[in-house]
């Protein structure tokens, strides 16, 4: 009986097992491993990489490593490099209090009884500089500090934090990437969709905390 290799063989499912793959080795290496996002997701990509020799016909295993490198390029000059420096401006103003002033600001503006509406304030102003994932470490000494439960302050800040997104977001970048748009194109779409977004979360935020108000 004459071998068959398994790429020469129709096989219909192959994208959604070198997703499953792709996903079991992202959580292995970042979360029960713990290694560095940077190191983890390089890892996870060379795994999906030789996953793709088995399933994709002519594929080998030299165009794995070759594939993902040329990828990591052209994306980090795309993508990573505005990232990165827009994590560096918010570190910048964690390290400085510049942050804790724009916060404690709102706060005294507002009074401690309208703590949501500030920390929504506070963490919108703070988006238009500083990467979105990074106003949770800006925001995060104040969640002990306040009367209001943890849940909705996590959603008051993601709401504020995701409002108007733009160039300081790494979603705005892979919308563009992924949807092959210009970047004309992704400031008139992406920002418009994620400001319903961080709306729609206050309100439920607002609604939730008024039907259910957890001490």
């Amino acid at each position: 009986m004459a071998y068959v290799p398994l790429q020469a063989v129709e096989f219909a499912h192959s994208p959604l097992i070198t997703f499953i793959v792709g996903l079991v080795a992202v959580v292995a290496l970042l979360v029960w491993l713990d290694l560095p996002a940077f190191i983890g997701l390089s890892m996870a990509a060379f795994t999906v990489a030789v996953v793709n020799t088995v399933f994709v016909a002519d594929f080998s295993a030299a165009d794995a490593g070759s594939r993902v490198a040329t990828a990591f390029g052209e994306n980090m000059a795309g993508i990573g490099i505005p990232i990165l420096m827009a994590a560096v401006i918010g570190k910048s103003m964690l390290e400085s209090g510049a942050a804790q002033r724009i916060i404690r600001g709102f706060q005294n503006v507002l009074g401690e009884s309208n703590s949501d509406i500030s920390l929504l304030g506070s963490s919108s102003f703070l988006a238009v500089p500083v990467f979105f994932d990074s106003i949770f470490y800006l925001m995060a000494p104040l969640t002990g500090q306040l009367e209001v439960h943890i849940a909705y302050l996590v959603m008051v800040i993601g709401a504020g934090a995701n409002i108007f997104s733009w160039y300081n977001d790494s979603g705005f970048w892979l919308v563009k990437k992924i949807g092959g748009l210009t970047q004309g194109e992704t400031i008139q779409t992406w920002p418009v969709l994620t400001t319903i977004i961080s709306v729609s979360g206050l309100l439920t935020s607002l609604l939730l905390s008024t039907i259910f108000p957890f001490a």
